[in-house]
């Protein structure tokens, strides 16, 4: 089982799984697949041909930032895979290229760990193919950073070990799996890395001081090289809603009896419409399984292996168990005290990460210590392992039929627990033999059953966590069916009612086509940017804390919305009362660039209150912060014509005439990055209405500018590249010097 064979074995493997997805009949749609993936990468895919960088997304949440925003991959260098292929096929293909990175990273770590090619093919079947992983399918940021995870961690530890080219190759190996997106996946990493740095698989005399010389290098290396992505994600974290955040310990965190699921994986479970099962206190993930056989081996390396490194993993998955408890484990609530900076992780249940990478290695080291042993020894600690599973497994099942629970199907648990126990019973059993064995043929076959029955054990506890459908559900709507008149950017945007937001909240038709064709056509989520609409909210990880609390008052007492604040939103499309999918014109909206109003000062508190209420007349006031006090005196409303306008994604231009000196309103999301122009000269751009942009005129006929000057970026992408030649440089360097010696 050498790194070639397993990684054909792992694609072939792969490929049984999601032969429909590898070869083109049907793609993913799932969840945040379908409402936020998809859509995500179809607006980058679209600005990549236009020759644009992704700076600003104008058609959501009345525009923030894009490439900001981390998770949308927009300098992650694979993602031009589904950039330039047919979206609905590279897409499913690019997570599924990194469950196969994931599996082929963690057999190399775990051979690194227990020098055993066997038990290195053991780890990494179950960290491609474990529930958690699984479920993150729907996740392509999720895959890339999970797909680099065990790279990162095995060449940072060659780093600190080895120095020289082992540190640009883990430099560049950090940045991918930095620029892929998904923090909390990133920072368990670190932490993991760390740990491994305090418990190494080897130690020498006189290491200590070179590796952390050298694993800080390595820090540095990673963050210049991310830097183009870092320094803007940073700058917007600091302006946007996250930054003051109290993390939520009770939202989507493991239940209290949650442990029982990773012997019985469909333990107090609940089919939703689509078929997909899912515990009742939590809607992240919909499988955390790791294996029967991976648990019996874990125990087996915590009971049997005397080493430090072993008991720092047993000590990570323990934490991470009651982390993901959340406030139910106490541990969660105290550390987001301690440390406020946590709390941009706000689902416990993602502290399973933990658990998922540490238990493969876990069990890698077990099956180096288990063939290692005499025989007499390995099978009687065999039997306590598996019996005492066996023994926790049937209590589970027989607590579920004594004490069952709302909704809960104890003959879905009886199955559940019956099938594992079978699975426990056959994984025991080659184990046995391989115990015994001495034949290398009869090894080898015996060693490819138990990966086979590994894989089966993964694949069949659960109904399929990732549905797939026809990829024309991704084609464009046809024009009979859609609003009319269309939003278009700059003129007009479409807002859903309340009622169709509570309605979309939760699993739809039992059709998964059906559900997700009725939530494009309600433009759910992201929908909207696979049509090219603007629209009043959006489904994004990071906002503007002011746009933000505009969304929680947009709706009035009725559940209609506040008529003036969405004629000031230029609301020309809203769901129709009674349909979810079908919409009523309005038409007393007005553009995003307007002018003529008066300038008013008032608070920000004060601001909110006036604009959400019942005497707020966006035509006629404009409302600034106290500071404009004196620097505007635009205080008289004025005749302002807009003769021209012309609005791209980072850049708003329009020619004005004015009768005097007058405001000019835009409604769209203040940032500190948008930088005014009047005639070329720098002007102050306030922000306006609580959450929006205005700037003053003088009278008579003025060009207005508004440009997206993100200059994080800008600095960041010259460290970013100076670092990376000078790590290809350094690389080549090291080449050439090796070939002299």
């Amino acid at each position: 089982m050498t790194a070639g064979r397993f990684a054909l074995l792992l694609a072939a493997l792969i490929i049984c799984v999601f032969p429909d997805v590898v070869f083109g009949s049907r793609t993913f749609i799932f969840r945040d697949f379908g409402f936020f993936g998809y859509p995500v990468a179809h607006y980058h895919r679209e600005c990549f041909w236009r020759g644009e960088v992704p700076l600003w997304n104008p058609l959501s949440n009345c525009g923030l930032p894009f490439l900001a925003q981390w998770g949308t991959m927009v300098l992650y260098p694979p993602s031009l895979f589904y950039v330039v292929f047919p979206l609905w096929w590279a897409l499913p293909m690019f997570c599924l290229g990194h469950q196969w990175l994931a599996g082929l990273g963690m057999y190399l770590l775990a051979y690194r760990c227990s020098g055993h090619r066997f038990a290195a093919a053991i780890a990494g079947l179950v960290f491609a193919f474990n529930g958690l992983t699984l479920n993150c399918l729907m996740w392509p940021n999720y895959m890339a950073a999970l797909g680099w995870m065990p790279f990162v961690v095995l060449w940072t530890e060659r780093a600190w070990s080895n120095g020289g080219r082992s540190i640009v190759i883990a430099s560049l190996v950090g940045a991918l799996q930095m620029l892929s997106g998904a923090p909390e996946v990133i920072l368990f990493t670190w932490i993991l890395a760390t740990g491994l740095l305090l418990f190494p698989w080897e130690r020498r005399s006189g290491w200590w001081l070179r590796a952390i010389g050298r694993f800080s290098l390595t820090v540095i290396l990673i963050t210049c090289l991310a830097a183009a992505q870092l320094l803007p994600f940073l700058d917007f974290l600091r302006d946007s809603h996250r930054e003051n955040e109290i993390a939520i310990g009770h939202e989507w965190a493991m239940p209290l009896w949650g442990w029982a699921n990773f012997l019985v994986p469909l333990f107090r479970m609940h089919r939703s419409p689509l078929g997909v099962m899912f515990q009742p206190e939590q809607g992240l993930t919909s499988s955390y399984y790791l294996g029967i056989g991976t648990l019996t081996l874990a125990f087996i390396a915590i009971w049997k292996v005397r080493e430090r490194k072993v008991w720092f993993l047993a000590a990570v998955a323990l934490v991470s168990v009651v982390l993901a408890l959340g406030d139910a484990g106490h541990v969660h609530s105290w550390i987001s005290t301690l440390i406020p900076q946590t709390a941009f992780i706000r689902y416990p249940i993602k502290y399973l990460i933990f658990m998922a990478f540490v238990l493969p290695l876990l069990a890698a080291v077990a099956v180096r210590c288990f063939l290692q042993m005499a025989a007499d020894k390995a099978i009687g600690i065999l039997s306590i392992t598996g019996i005492s599973l066996l023994c926790l497994l049937v209590g589970v099942v027989w607590f579920s039929w004594q004490f069952p629970f709302p909704d809960e199907k104890w003959s879905v648990t009886l199955e559940s627990g019956l099938t594992r126990g079978l699975f426990l019973g056959l994984l025991s059993g080659i184990l046995y033999f391989l115990s015994r064995v001495v034949q290398s043929k009869s090894q080898v076959l015996l060693q490819c059953l138990f990966l086979l029955c590994l894989w089966l054990d993964f694949v069949t506890h659960a109904p399929r966590q990732n549905p797939t459908v026809e990829p024309s559900v991704y084609a464009a709507l046809p024009p009979d069916i859609q609003m009319t008149p269309k939003p278009v950017l700059g003129e007009s945007r479409a807002m859903l009612s309340l009622e169709a937001e509570k309605r979309f909240f939760v699993f739809g038709p039992t059709n998964v086509v059906e559900d997700y064709f009725g939530r494009r056509l309600g433009l759910s989520r992201n929908s909207n940017l696979l049509e090219g609409i603007p629209k009043v909210g959006g489904f994004f990880s990071i906002f503007f804390p002011e746009e933000r609390a505009i969304q929680y008052r947009l709706y009035g007492a009725d559940g209609r919305p506040r008529p003036a604040l969405a004629d000031f939103l230029g609301v020309c499309q809203l769901t129709a009362n009674g349909n979810v999918v079908e919409w009523e014109t309005r038409t007393n909206y007005m553009p995003m660039v307007t002018g003529g109003q008066r300038a008013a000062f008032l608070n920000r508190p004060m601001t909110l209150e006036v604009i959400t209420g019942s005497n707020f007349h966006p035509r006629q006031t404009v409302y600034l912060p106290p500071e404009a006090h004196g620097v505007v005196f635009a205080t008289n409303q004025t005749q302002v014509a807009i003769l021209s306008r012309k609005i791209c994604a980072d850049r708003i231009e329009a020619v004005v005439a004015a009768d005097g000196r007058s405001m000019v309103v835009i409604a769209q999301s203040f940032s500190p990055l948008w930088r005014a122009y009047v005639d070329g000269k720098p002007r102050p751009l306030w922000r306006a209405n609580y959450a929006f942009q205005a700037l003053e005129v003088p009278a008579g006929r003025s060009k207005v500018e508004l440009v997206y000057e993100d200059r994080a970026f800008l600095v960041g992408a010259i460290l970013s590249i100076t670092t990376l030649v000078g790590c290809i440089v350094a690389c080549c360097a090291f080449i050439q010097r090796n070939r002299g010696s």
